[in-house]
């Protein structure tokens, strides 16, 4: 995909050959907004030319019309009015106001300054427009893709231990385990992708260089991206721990692949096992970020979620329940959050 920047203060122009507008005022970059947002801030109004713009702004407070905008000494506009212009025209001539010229239902673009501050500086709108960037459709078929892949290697291994003679049938249990490692391998390494798509690329390639040469909060725009790869992981794993789950039971419903039969109980265990499984993961997709921060390497990236997904199984293997004990999971969570500052308090600072 190829950028082209192009300046200019006229937007109808602009409109015809750009998907994306950043408005800057005073050499600060106050928004960046799709042109389908910039098109929902067209507003009609009412023109007005009068001769004295401030006795015609004060009738029209005593008239309880507060939406209006003096451009210069002769022309107002009012917004949002339901008002006709006969009643207003008639009103500012009682009051001894020269109206000249009057346009109604007239349309045009209606952006303040202030209200683009309030919205450029605000977490929920960069997280709007990341996901913008996200690709979201391509991000959702790699989750169904994810998904189809688990429920055919369970199937492999069902079939091969109900034919097997050499062999016991696979139980609830072992099934269960194995669709929480392949949901934490599969999606660990895939958050690393996006963060290394999403963030250290773009270190390696210095675009975000350029991006932070306006005066933009970094801090929240990368906040923001890890927020969103984050939201996929959580997401993405329960979504593939529910589909194997129901699949697993009604294989076994229909084709009797695995020992025993399924009760209803197990999922006093399964729930707080997903659970936990989703939100250490979730966590533990950090830890790429910040290796990757340290050596703005992508490879690093790449390689720390399996060397995260490789010290994972060897600690829950050591608890019986295959789970990490809530004194782990709180560490793991402290010390994740405690790197990550330092990453935000250095790496992400020495940028400014």
């Amino acid at each position: 995909m190829t950028t082209i920047f192009i300046s200019s203060h006229i937007l109808s122009e602009v409109d015809l050959i750009a998907d994306t507008i950043g408005i800057i005022q005073q050499g600060k970059l106050l928004v960046e907004l799709p042109m389908e947002e910039i098109h929902k801030r067209q507003a009609e109004y009412i023109s007005l030319q009068v001769d004295n713009t401030a006795r015609s702004a004060a009738i029209l407070e005593k008239m309880g019309i507060t939406d209006f905008q003096v451009l210069d000494r002769e022309f107002i506009r009012i917004y949002g009015s339901d008002i006709s212009g006969k009643v207003l025209s008639e009103a500012l001539v009682k009051n001894g106001v020269g109206l000249e010229s009057s346009g109604a239902d007239m349309t045009r673009w209606r952006i303040t300054s202030s209200s683009l501050r309030k919205e450029g500086n605000d977490m929920a709108h960069l997280l709007k427009l990341e996901i913008k960037k996200f690709r979201l459709l391509p991000n959702i078929l790699f989750t169904l893709a994810a998904v189809f892949f688990s429920i055919l290697f369970i199937t492999v291994s069902l079939v091969d231990s109900m034919t097997d003679p050499s062999q016991t049938k696979d139980s609830f249990e072992s099934t269960f385990l194995v669709i929480g490692l392949l949901m934490s391998f599969i999606f660990l390494v895939y958050s690393s992708v996006l963060t290394s798509r999403l963030v250290i690329r773009e270190y390696e390639q210095k675009t975000i260089t350029i991006l932070f040469s306006y005066p933009l909060n970094r801090k929240q725009l990368i906040i923001s991206k890890l927020i969103l790869i984050m939201a996929y992981t959580a997401i993405s794993m329960t979504v593939g721990y529910i589909c194997c789950s129901g699949y697993m039971i009604l294989a076994d419903r229909f084709f009797d692949m695995l020992a025993g039969s399924f009760e209803l109980y197990f999922f006093r265990t399964w729930i707080p096992m997903s659970l936990i499984t989703v939100a250490v993961c979730t966590i533990l997709s950090l830890w790429p970020f910040i290796i990757g921060m340290i050596h703005k390497s992508v490879p690093a990236t790449i390689v720390t979620s399996l060397i995260v997904i490789v010290l994972r199984q060897l600690m829950i293997t050591r608890n019986p329940a295959n789970q990490e004990s809530l004194l782990q999971i709180f560490l793991v969570a402290v010390v994740t959050f405690i790197f990550s500052f330092l990453i935000f308090r250095k790496k992400v600072s020495e940028l400014y």
